[in-house]
């Protein structure tokens, strides 16, 4: 059993029906709990399975998933100041997880970034070299190949 949370932006009051999906996240079975932790972006969901999933808002997608518990998970709190996230499940146990403060290293996770705007360039460099020859090879500049229109009378 999968659904779909979908993140929306509201947009300023009286244009709500600008209303657009900044991203979303499917697939994770019967989700019981989230949290928003808006320091960093991120949702925090806990499951049916017993397993606790960290998405991105930026690219959503999973960032970090465990499990955490061996029951369905009920309750969740996350303190955004100190990185606590403090879960409770079925299997009558309460845990205390201290987050990292960063998932990835950010010198990664700007070296991933850079990788792939160069290779959107590359893709687009290369689509307007095909046009341009295209072009080139379209073009009706030798159909006029032979005329000398300076020394031509239209009488």
């Amino acid at each position: 059993m999968g659904g779909k949370i979908s993140v929306l932006d509201l947009g300023l009051p009286g244009k709500e029906k600008f209303i657009k999906e900044i991203s979303h996240f499917e697939g994770n079975p019967r989700i019981r709990t989230i949290k928003y932790n808006s320091k960093r972006h991120e949702i925090i969901t806990g499951d049916g399975e017993g397993k606790i999933v960290v998405w991105s808002l930026k690219k959503g997608q999973p960032v970090f998933a465990w499990e955490a518990h061996k029951g369905e998970i009920t309750k969740m709190h996350y303190d955004e100041d100190t990185r606590v996230l403090i879960s409770g499940a079925k299997d009558k146990i309460m845990k205390i997880w201290k987050l990292p403060e960063k998932w990835v290293d950010e010198e990664i996770e700007n070296f991933e970034e850079k990788e792939i705007q160069e290779q959107k360039n590359s893709i687009a460099m290369s689509i307007l070299k095909r046009k341009m020859q295209k072009m080139m090879e379209d073009s009706d500049e030798d159909d006029l190949n032979g005329w000398d229109m300076e020394n031509k009378n239209f009488n």
